[in-house]
């Protein structure tokens, strides 16, 4: 398991533990809650510590912020922002005029003659 992920748990339950909400967890078994919660939010997700450490960070600070009971790892989730989209740069694609004409012939074969065109019927 990455390193960040544990990082970002470990820094986020110690700071919910300052806390002092209800059904905190023991010091004591802190270690094997956040084990618990690595497997719970990882399982069957892909994470990327660029895109995703910030969210880490910032569901965490949601909890901490409305949480009055120990959260689970189901609420950390849904506390966590959705990932920041990649911004696509919007550079035009130079036309190629045979290969457009060349489309377009096919095409118009294809719909007179009730072929297949491009591969499909």
């Amino acid at each position: 398991m990455a390193d960040w992920i544990k990082r970002e748990i470990s820094e986020g339950l110690k700071r919910l533990m300052c806390l002092g909400l209800e059904r905190t967890p023991a010091a004591e078994v802190i270690q094997l809650t956040a084990a618990v919660w690595l497997e719970a939010i990882t399982e069957g997700r892909q994470y990327d510590a660029q895109l995703d450490t910030p969210r880490f960070k910032r569901g965490f600070a949601v909890l901490c912020r409305q949480r009055k009971t120990w959260p689970t790892p189901a609420d950390l989730l849904e506390a966590m922002p959705p990932r920041e989209q990649l911004v696509l740069a919007k550079v035009p694609i130079p036309a190629n005029p045979e290969r457009a004409e060349a489309a377009a012939a096919e095409l118009g074969w294809g719909l007179r003659s009730g072929r297949k065109v491009g591969g499909r019927q």
